[in-house]
């Protein structure tokens, strides 16, 4: 939740010019102008925002408060838009923020940005994994306790084990979508040798690695669901060897959440176009007809 309170920071990929912004995670560069860079560049991962009001106040005495509030606001608001910049609260204010935004869902909180800088895809995925649960804990508590409320009124269920159901689909979701995120990062990677490009990216209930706009080889774009519906079909076998019936239904409810990528290669959603379009731009240069490609070459 941004407040004056808030502290700002630029993240480890993201470099201040006096020009402009470097975004080293998605190779690109930001224009500034020199209002912008003389504010941005008081910023130091300290200071609260109402601190840098303050310092340029200082400097700018003719000017009002609430002016350079609105200016400085504004440039956050721009800057965070790009994933240009971080910002961090104290413990009440994040779980406020979580509060304000199940009440109001035309609030959107600040999002964190983290840099993953490893080319081992264990280690990607085990990054992601602590990043997103630690990020995502309060969360988690709320949803497993309001998930809780209707079997315990009811008396239909022991507490500890609808907890430990919650706890299970919601680590599910959070591990396979690591593993389908983190898989289409790694593959960029090796595909282009670089283990700096990309980065995640953790906001309100969601979580994204965020890459820069390239060609993407084939396999990176179905890498994502195929890798993460693999270990459902892994665990979903496994699970034939689980006598408890309990222990038996969460293994196959979170197995089946792993297979829902699957659907991810389907034609209208974002991974699905890309191999589709790959499969019938080949088709296409296979079957044109050859007094097509003469009357091309000889239009001239």
């Amino acid at each position: 939740m941004l407040t004056n309170k808030s502290i700002p920071a630029f993240p480890v990929d993201v470099v201040l010019q006096e020009n402009y912004i470097e975004d080293l995670g998605l190779e690109k560069q930001h224009k500034i102008d020199r209002m912008a860079f003389y504010m941005l560049s008081k910023i130091d991962g300290k200071k609260t925002i109402e601190d840098l009001i303050e310092e340029i106040h200082d400097h700018f005495s003719d000017v009002k408060k609430k002016q350079i509030e609105k200016d400085l606001m504004n440039v956050f608001s721009l800057l965070e838009q790009h994933h240009l910049i971080n910002f961090s609260n104290k413990l009440q204010d994040t779980l406020l923020s979580y509060f304000v935004t199940l009440a109001n869902r035309k609030y959107i909180p600040s999002a964190k940005r983290y840099n993953i800088q490893t080319l081992s895809f264990p280690a990607m995925v085990l990054f992601v994994l602590v990043r997103c649960t630690a990020q995502l804990f309060p969360l988690m508590v709320i949803v497993t306790l309001l998930s809780s409320i209707p079997f315990l009124v009811s008396k239909e269920a022991e507490a500890m084990t609808v907890i430990f159901y919650s706890l299970c689909i919601f680590f599910a979701i959070v591990v396979s979508i690591s593993i389908h995120e983190t898989s289409h990062l790694y593959f960029l990677r090796r595909s282009l040798q670089k283990n700096s490009i990309g980065f995640l990216k953790i906001g309100f209930m969601s979580f994204k690695i965020i890459r820069p706009a390239v060609n993407e080889q084939l396999i990176v774009a179905v890498s994502g669901p195929m890798i993460t519906g693999g270990f459902g079909i892994a665990g979903a076998w496994g699970c034939l060897m689980i006598s408890d019936p309990f222990f038996h239904l969460v293994g196959l409810v979170c197995s089946g959440i792993f297979l829902i990528h699957l659907l991810n290669l389907l034609p209208f959603f974002n991974d699905g176009s890309k191999l589709y379009n790959e499969i019938f731009d080949q088709h296409n240069k296979i079957t044109s007809p050859p007094s097509k490609l003469r009357k091309k070459r000889y239009s001239f």
